[in-house]
């Protein structure tokens, strides 16, 4: 009888240190989904904004926009679509300005006979907020519609 109980209570305490590890384990497998799934919704958050919609560039003149605040994104691509005449030789360029500086030519859109649109290569916005840009119109004679301006903030998850 002594050795039954014995016997039972070994292997109560056996099971007992058992489902300890195996609850570790679980705790830690936890904790690692969890990281997980943080990080696939930071990578799956994003914001667009538009820029200028519509909007009539003259010939060598340029717009700046209003100031982008970004709320803590590290990276944006912009897009921009534009009308251009027949007659227009100049294309776009689109510049980003932040603290009044120059920071990057962000694309250049080379003018054709109707609508052209180009999406920017991503660019590095990861300590700046509130920068602006500028479109300006290379043409000496014909102004340039701006159809659609937007921005697409994003991050992306570094390994």
């Amino acid at each position: 009888m002594v050795d039954d109980l014995d016997k039972s209570r070994e292997l109560f305490l056996s099971l007992n240190v058992g489902l300890s590890v195996f609850s570790s384990k679980l705790d830690r497998n936890n904790e690692l989904l969890s990281g997980m799934i943080a990080r696939e919704r930071e990578r799956e958050k994003w914001a667009e904004q538009v820029i200028f919609k519509e909007i009539v560039v003259d010939a060598n003149d340029q717009k700046q926009s209003d100031p982008v605040n970004n709320p803590g994104f590290n990276r944006a691509r912009v897009f921009l679509d534009a009308g251009f005449t027949p007659d227009h030789t100049g294309g776009l360029s689109v510049s980003l300005i932040y603290k009044n500086s120059k920071m990057s030519d962000v694309m250049k859109l080379i003018s054709s006979n109707g609508s052209a649109g180009k999406a920017s290569e991503p660019i590095d916005i990861a300590h700046l907020s509130g920068f602006y840009f500028i479109i300006s119109n290379h043409d000496s004679a014909n102004s340039t519609t701006v159809k659609n301006f937007r921005i697409v903030l994003y991050n992306e998850m570094r390994a």
